[in-house]
């Protein structure tokens, strides 16, 4: 059985899965050699599929799913460069997640709030590569007890809120823009472009909202609400399906425009941890936002009155609950709170919002 990037204890040697694309010549005797090298070395191939993507040029790309570590699948790459005609071997997830965090970093770390860039810097996630679970899980447990479980996509509602109720948190394998995410979902609509946040993507989860989880208070808030949506899914109060739906609804809506979309007053005392003093009104803490580059570059140009596209909303508890919103399109508002602790403890005031009886 194949182990997947969570199986090993340790660091180095974690075996995990690779989307390796070559670019060749297209002649007579290519492929097998690529395929040859693989059998002649003892790598095994998962899929294999070929296209011709520059047919004046006579160049085809392979795309190669294997499974290894980073070590071996470097030494791959280095030894496929070695037949000719190959021109050029990418890592092509690798470098999809290097191009994502690249284009971000410098706008997170002038414009991401104090509790993201803390946690950001306080775990090692790579620039130019996925992260590697069994460094990071532990970390976060030993900080605030929650766990990092791998899943494969999409999770039911149920699932969701009861993992989060007890301290786990979901976190696919899978990132945008990729081949695989194509196939995975191919028939799903969901917006698969490098500058807006898709679920589900590794991605948003690790780079995004990992790092607010080595936050004890952020973290007993997230706890909260996993608790209230697995109660309101368990419906002990009798409500019925329509009234459980309605509520899971409003507690979807909070969610999304406060963890996924959230935005808060700028406080200048998290200038001391940016290279850049941010410069507008606003600070981001979103998942939603911090994962997306056009959607961070979207607050900072409305914060800053070079666009109009989106207004900011100050936070009100009633209004947010009962705001309905948009996955597949830029946000047209954020809603704006003091402080963290404001957006936890109105929360904490206002847990009659989630149980609407009719």
């Amino acid at each position: 059985m194949t182990k997947s990037v969570y199986d090993s204890p340790t660091v180095t040697g974690i075996i995990r899965r690779h989307l390796i694309t070559v670019l060749v010549d297209n002649e007579p005797g290519v492929l097998a050699r690529v395929v040859g090298m693989f059998s002649g070395r003892g790598y095994n191939i998962d899929s294999l599929n070929v296209a011709e993507v520059l047919k004046k040029e006579h160049l085809s790309r392979i795309t190669i799913v294997t499974h290894g570590t980073d070590e071996v699948v470097d030494l791959i790459r280095k030894q496929l460069m070695t037949i000719v005609p190959v021109h050029n071997v990418t890592n092509l997830e690798n470098k999809i997640w290097e191009e994502l965090y690249t284009n971000l970093d410098p706008l997170l770390d002038q414009y991401a709030s104090r509790e993201y860039l803390l946690g950001v810097r306080a775990l090692p996630i790579p620039k130019d590569r996925f992260p590697e679970f069994d460094s990071i899980s532990p970390l976060i447990e030993n900080s605030t007890e929650w766990q990092l479980i791998p899943v494969a996509g999409f999770l039911t509602e149920k699932l969701f809120f009861d993992l989060n109720a007890k301290q786990k948190f979901p976190v696919t394998d899978i990132i945008r823009k990729s081949p695989r995410f194509q196939e995975k979902y191919s028939g799903v609509d969901i917006q698969n472009d490098e500058g807006f946040t898709p679920e589900p993507d590794i991605f948003h989860d690790v780079q995004a909202h990992v790092p607010f989880l080595m936050n004890k208070v952020y973290a007993n808030f997230l706890h909260q609400v996993g608790i209230l949506g697995d109660e309101i899914l368990r419906d002990e109060r009798g409500l019925g399906p329509a009234l459980v739906s309605h509520n899971l609804k409003r507690l979807q809506n909070f969610a999304w425009w406060t963890y996924e979309f959230g935005v808060m007053k700028n406080s200048e005392k998290t200038n001391i941890f940016r290279h850049r003093s941010n410069d507008t009104d606003y600070e981001v803490y979103g998942a939603g936002i911090i994962s997306s580059y056009d959607e961070t570059l979207n607050v900072v140009q409305c914060a800053k009155g070079e666009s109009d596209y989106s207004q900011f909303i100050n936070f009100d508890m009633e209004e947010v609950v009962l705001t309905r919103y948009n996955g597949s399109e830029m946000q047209d508002r954020y809603y704006v709170i003091d402080s963290m602790k404001d957006m936890y403890q109105a929360f904490q005031d206002n847990q009659n919002l989630f149980w609407f009886e009719g």
